[in-house]
């Protein structure tokens, strides 16, 4: 390679704007050895210029290592006391203490979610036992004694029901029906109505105010599901065998009375007590039937002698 090119860019040099390195003796323009006119004539010393470096010797110059750094003595310390708290990293307190704040955080967001996802269960199971309740009967209410005409349309029926109540309970129920439907198999006989209407205070309003249909060949009560006609019926056998024994037996909101005392089906044990202390003993039954009988008798004998 002769002189007059030069090493980075092999063109050919300039006259005296170049450099020589002072490693490799190669010759580069101003342009490649990264140093500007302004510098080359102002700045570098003919000294800078004899001892100048290229980038490809600059970069093959090892570093400086640590071979000044002096020597230290032995800690025995340190070995004797190791164990394997010195493998922990140690942190700030305050860093310390700002990790605790938020594990104590962390743990109370868990417990809060394990609160909220117990109820969620809770609510779940609810749902599902509601779902499976029945239709809530206490809007309905049984009327007896209405006509039943085959295929009447509703509207018809509606209208009857609402001159009836209008006649006798002097109110309207217009726009109270939602439902109303034949109770039984369909037969002769006029079958019972359930009516369901759309307030409670209403259905509740004309059940205790149901006397005033006595005397009308019409009646209408509560209505009654499986499970309280099922209790219904045992009440009524409870009152007919209380009375079959001379016992003053009357039901009364589905309630068992007898002579003045409430009876509880479910307590039989109870209810054995309390029939022992109501039934009267066959002794009085026995002399008051005679007492009865005696007094007719005499009554009798004067009514002849009269």
């Amino acid at each position: 390679m002769s002189t007059s090119e030069c090493a980075g860019c092999k063109q050919k040099l300039p006259d005296k704007q170049n450099l020589k390195c002072n490693h490799c003796n190669k010759l580069y323009d101003l342009e490649c050895a990264n140093v500007s006119v302004q510098r080359f004539y102002n700045t570098m010393t003919p000294e800078h210029k004899l001892n100048w470096q290229c980038q490809a010797c600059y970069c093959k110059k090892p570093k400086a290592g640590n071979i000044h750094t002096p020597i230290r003595c032995r800690d025995t310390n340190y070995l004797d006391n190791c164990n394997e708290d010195r493998n922990v990293t140690l942190r700030k307190p305050t860093q310390k203490l700002e990790i605790q704040q938020i594990n104590t955080r962390l743990n109370k967001l868990l417990e809060e979610n394990k609160t909220i996802r117990n109820e969620i269960i809770d609510l779940n199971s609810k749902i599902k036992c509601i779902d499976k309740i029945p239709e809530s009967e206490s809007k309905k209410i049984v009327m007896f004694g209405l006509e039943e005409f085959h295929g009447e349309p509703d509207y018809s029926l509606h209208r009857r029901i609402n001159e009836i109540f209008y006649d006798y309970f002097n109110v309207d129920l217009t726009g109270y029906i939602e439902e109303t439907y034949r109770i039984g198999r369909s037969s002769t006989a006029s079958r019972p109505l359930a009516i369901e209407l759309i307030s409670k205070r209403m259905t509740k309003y004309l059940i205790e105010h149901n006397h005033y249909l006595q005397g009308t060949g019409y009646a209408i009560s509560e209505f009654l599901d499986k499970d309280k006609l099922t209790h219904r019926k045992n009440l009524k056998n409870k009152m007919y065998k209380a009375r079959s024994d001379g016992l003053h037996a009357v039901i009364r909101n589905n309630e068992l009375f007898i002579n003045g005392k409430k009876i509880n089906l479910k307590d039989d044990s109870s209810n054995q007590i309390a029939l022992t202390e109501i039934a009267p003993s066959p002794s009085l039954t026995q002399t008051n039937n005679d007492g009865v009988s005696e007094e007719c008798n005499s009554f009798r004998d004067n009514r002849k002698h009269v």
